[in-house]
């Protein structure tokens, strides 16, 4: 098995973390509890749980505490992955809501996030 085939298997035994996992892959190699809290329309304890469980698995690492928490991947191919298994239609309306949710938070970072 290759290592991008046992990264989706891994991704895909997440359950609904996956998603989380997926978003947090459109964001970026790191993604902030900020950001992801507002682009993903999950519940606070869901994404907790579903957060948790994406660093319990090994695919991520998180940094600093409380709502100043910080997710990194642990290598740039998880976050590649993750990315290459959103369908297209999705991946574009995560890019929406990533950029509408910067606009409204901090229009100065859209001009430096073009990307997004």
């Amino acid at each position: 098995m290759s290592l991008q085939a046992s990264l989706v298997s891994r991704l895909d035994r997440l359950g609904r973390a996956k998603e989380i996992a997926q978003i947090g892959s459109v964001i970026g190699r790191s993604f902030s509890y900020k950001m992801i809290n507002n682009v993903a329309d999950f519940s606070i304890d869901d994404l907790n749980s579903c957060l948790e469980r994406i660093v319990a698995s090994g695919l991520a690492n998180q940094q600093g505490e409380d709502q100043d928490v910080t997710y990194i991947f642990k290598h740039a191919l998880v976050q590649d992955v993750a990315y290459s298994t959103l369908l297209r239609d999705r991946r574009r309306q995560t890019h929406a809501s990533i950029a509408r949710t910067l606009e409204a938070v901090s229009p100065e970072a859209v001009a430096m996030t073009p990307e997004l």
